[in-house]
C-alpha cells in the first residue's frame, strides 16, 4: 500500500495505529505522521492521501476497535478465515500448500468442496463427542463437592454448556469468601431505571462497569463482548448462571447440523454427464 520507501518512513507510525487503545491515541500518532510526510524536504503528496486513506479504514485493523465487535473472541485480525481459505487450496491441490492449480470444471470444484465439508463435518462431530464427554466428567465430579449457592449455580452452568464455555464460566465464577468486587445500585434520575455499578476490590484502577438491573440489559466490557457470554461483572450482578445470555455456540451439542446432512456425492459417470 505504501511502497518500500513510504513504509519504511512511517512503519513506527502504522504499527502504533493499529495497536492504539483509543480513538485519542490513534488520532495522536496519525497527526504526528502526517507532520512527519509534511516536513519532509521534497512532500509526496501521493503518500499523504494514502496515509489518510489508511487512517479512514481504521475500523478494519485498529485493536481499539476490533475490540468492540461482537464476538471477535479476542483475535487481532481474522486467522479463522485464513485458515480456511489455506485449508481449501491444500485439499483441492492434493496437499500442496502456497500454490493453486486446480484446473478442474465449476461442477467438479463443487462436488470437490462438499466432498472436504463432509470430512469437516466427521471432525467436528468427533469435538462434539469429546466435549460431552468432558462435560460428564465435570458434571461426576461436581458432585463430591460440598453443596453452597456457587457450586449449585457451577452445576447448573455444566448441564448446558459446553466444555469449553464451561470452562471459561467457572474460572470468571467468584469463589473466593471475600467479596472480590463491589455492587452498588444507583438511580438514574432520567429513566428511573436500577443501574448496577460493579467495581473489582482487588484492582480499584480498573474501570467501573454499569449496566441496568433488567436481565437483558448487558455488560460492554471486553470480556463479555468477544464472547458473547456472561462476564464476571454480570455473573456477580445477576447472581449467576443465566441461559439465555449465552450465544447458542455455547451450548452442549453432540453432531453438527447442516445443508450436508443426507448428501451423498454423486458418482463419476454422473458427473461426466452433466459437463458433458
Amino acid at each position: 500500500m505504501f511502497g518500500p520507501v513510504g513504509y519504511e518512513l512511517l512503519k513506527s507510525h502504522l504499527v502504533r495505529m493499529i495497536q492504539a487503545k483509543s480513538k485519542v491515541d490513534f488520532d495522536e500518532i496519525y497527526d504526528t505522521g502526517k507532520n512527519l510526510l509534511e516536513n519532509q524536504l521534497k512532500v509526496n503528496g501521493q503518500l499523504l492521501s494514502i496515509f489518510e486513506e489508511f487512517s479512514c479504514t481504521r475500523n478494519y485493523y485498529a485493536e481499539s476497535r476490533i475490540v468492540e465487535i461482537p464476538g471477535n473472541r479476542g483475535r487481532k485480525g481474522s486467522p479463522i478465515s485464513e485458515s480456511n481459505h489455506s485449508s481449501v487450496l491444500s485439499d483441492l491441490n492434493d496437499g500442496i500448500k502456497g500454490t493453486n492449480r486446480y484446473q478442474e470444471h465449476p461442477i467438479l470444484l463443487v462436488q470437490d468442496l462438499l466432498t472436504r465439508q463432509k470430512t469437516h463435518v466427521l471432525i467436528a462431530n468427533q469435538r462434539f463427542h469429546n466435549s460431552v464427554q468432558h462435560m460428564k466428567l465435570e458434571r461426576a465430579k461436581s458432585q463430591l463437592q460440598s453443596v453452597t449457592y456457587g457450586m449449585n449455580d457451577l452445576k447448573f452452568a455444566a448441564s448446558k454448556l459446553n466444555h469449553e464455555t464451561c470452562l471459561r464460566y467457572k474460572l470468571r465464577q467468584p469463589r473466593s469468601p471475600e467479596p472480590e468486587y463491589f455492587i452498588q445500585k444507583t438511580v438514574d434520575t432520567t429513566t428511573n431505571e436500577v443501574i448496577m455499578c460493579v467495581q473489582s476490590q482487588i484492582h480499584p484502577d480498573a474501570p467501573t462497569q454499569k449496566f441496568t438491573i433488567d436481565v437483558n440489559s448487558r455488560c460492554n466490557c471486553k470480556d463479555r463482548i468477544a464472547e458473547q457470554d456472561m462476564c464476571v461483572h454480570e455473573i456477580v450482578a445477576k447472581a449467576g448462571f443465566i441461559p439465555q445470555l449465552f450465544e447458542e455456540r455455547h451450548f452442549q451439542r453432540k453432531c453438527v447440523s447442516g445443508y450436508l446432512n443426507g448428501w451423498i456425492s454423486p458418482p463419476k459417470q454422473k458427473v461426466n454427464k452433466i459437463i458433458g
